[in-house]
């Protein structure tokens, strides 16, 4: 699969400890393994407005969660990381 880093994903991903950015390069090389969606691990989807047609989905990271948008079944577009505590007030 491909992926699309977003600028607000770079940038949330600078503050974080070492040990998760570790982590979050290697979902990254998972993504870029798998050939599905449900070749990835750890993933939940999210419940969205019913207006809103995107499939979000979160990957647990320790206390982290990594959000990102699953668009046309063949790209994963990396929006947000953050704490399990503030992550659900910005995303989806």
């Amino acid at each position: 699969m491909k992926f699309i880093i977003e600028k607000s994903f770079d940038k949330d991903v600078d503050g974080l400890p070492k040990n998760i950015q570790l982590s979050i390069l290697n979902f990254i090389k998972a993504i870029e393994a798998a050939h599905q969606i449900s070749d990835l691990t750890q993933i939940k989807k999210l419940k969205t407005n019913k207006k809103d047609q995107r499939e979000c989905y979160r990957h647990k990271i320790g206390n982290y969660r990594l959000g990102f948008i699953l668009e046309h079944n063949t790209t994963v577009r990396l929006v947000i990381v953050g704490h399990r505590k503030n992550i659900y007030k910005n995303f989806p």
